[in-house]
Parts: structure tokens; sequence; C-alpha cells
């Protein structure tokens, strides 16, 4: 243990879900948020997971698959797709988030092409999608000089935001829709990067009610993570 915030006290590494679970019982603890009333405290949930190069094979055969076209693609993903790609988590998604830019008709018309050509892979027809688009408008200034690779192929190339913008955004998301808190888990954050993403997803949201929420979301998150 080191102690490293008066906020939120210590910090210790949480375990990792280990490489190529299948499928594992997972215990979640909640919080009761004014914002969305009331929750029970502990919330046992079941993650599906696949090895993380299984996603790898996807981006690679689609990669191969749109050279083939003569086509090229260059985009920013989050999300789920980011988090696996990078070894963060592993765990199903159905999607690849693409921040930015928006995708190209051709593009768009390839994945989906790609998604029916290999119906083993199980893909959505808009597996490839722009969903989180307008994130872009709010994001931290200076995110284009902190994007990080994740990966560059023939005709497809893959980025995501760096650590504490792409933190931050999972942090939204964990406030906004409830949905993300194994992923916030996973990926760790200090003491000091709460401090640092409170003030950020805290304007994200004009309800009276909304800071409050925050605040005590990412104290559960502190504590869960051994900020004690």
């Amino acid at each position: 243990m080191i102690h490293i915030s008066r906020q939120f006290g210590k910090y210790a590494s949480c375990p990792r879900i280990p490489f190529g679970v299948v499928e594992r019982s997972v215990h979640i603890e909640m919080w009761k948020s004014p914002f969305y009333g009331r929750y029970s405290n502990r919330l046992d949930i079941t993650i599906i997971g696949i090895y993380n190069k299984v996603m790898n094979a996807i981006i690679e055969a689609f990669d191969r698959y749109l050279a083939r076209r003569g086509l090229h693609f260059q985009t920013v993903i989050i999300g789920g797709a980011a988090l696996i790609a990078l070894g963060i988590v592993t765990r199903t998604t159905k999607d690849v988030d693409c921040l930015f830019p928006e995708i190209p008709d051709a593009i768009k018309q390839a994945s989906k092409d790609f998604a029916r050509e290999n119906p083993s892979l199980d893909l959505i027809d808009n597996w490839l999608n722009n969903g989180p688009i307008r994130l872009v408008d709010d994001l931290p200034e200076g995110w284009r000089e902190r994007l990080a690779p994740v990966y560059a192929g023939q005709a497809l190339v893959l980025q995501t935001l760096g650590r504490t913008d792409l933190l931050k955004t999972k942090l939204f998301a964990l406030c906004d829709r409830l949905e993300d808190w194994a992923d916030c888990v996973a990926l760790a954050p200090t003491a000091e990067e709460l401090d640092d993403c409170l003030p950020w997803v805290t304007a994200r949201d004009a309800n009276a009610f909304w800071a409050e929420h925050v605040r005590n979301t990412l104290v559960a998150l502190a504590e869960r993570n051994g900020h004690v």
C-alpha cells in the first residue's frame, strides 16, 4: 500500500480477469445514487469473456478485406473494443465504436459486407459504427496529441485515446449508464487519476443531482480499488 492522495487514501492494483477466461462469475459492488434512485449494494453478474486474440483476428481479417477492395481507413476507437485490443479487459463486445472521423460510406458498406460474409464471427450489421462521435466536442483539449496506437495494418489503422482521456470517457459512461463498472475497475485508476477526472466528468451534465452522483460513483470505485 502506498499513500498517494488525501482524498482517496491508499492505492492497490485490482486483480485483472485472466487472459483467455471463457466464463467467470464476478462479484460487483454497487452504491446508492440520489441521481438514479435505489440500487442494491451488491450485484452478482456473469461475464462471458473471449480471448483477446479473437478481437485481434477480426481486426486483422477486416484489414485484409479492406486491402482486397482497395480501401483504407484510419480511425480512433474507444469503448470495449479499445480496451480488449489493448489487453486491459477480456470480454465480449458487440461492436467497435469509432470516435473520429465519420466513417465513409464505402467503409460502412465494406463492414456490413464483411459481417455478412463471415457469419462465424457473429458480428452485428453495424459492428463498426460512429456511436460516440458527438463526444469529440467534449474531449479535453489536446486529446489528438495524446492518441495511442492500437493497430497498423495494410489498409486499417486504429488508434485510441491516451490513458487519461480514455479513462475520463469510461468514467462518464459509468456515471451515465451504470454499465461500465467492470471496465473501470480493470483500468485500475490511481487516486490522482480519479482526482483529475472528477471535474471533467462532473461538467458533462447540469442535472442538480449529477455532481453528487459522480462523486459517489468515483468514491465507490476508489474504495473498490483499495483507496481507503
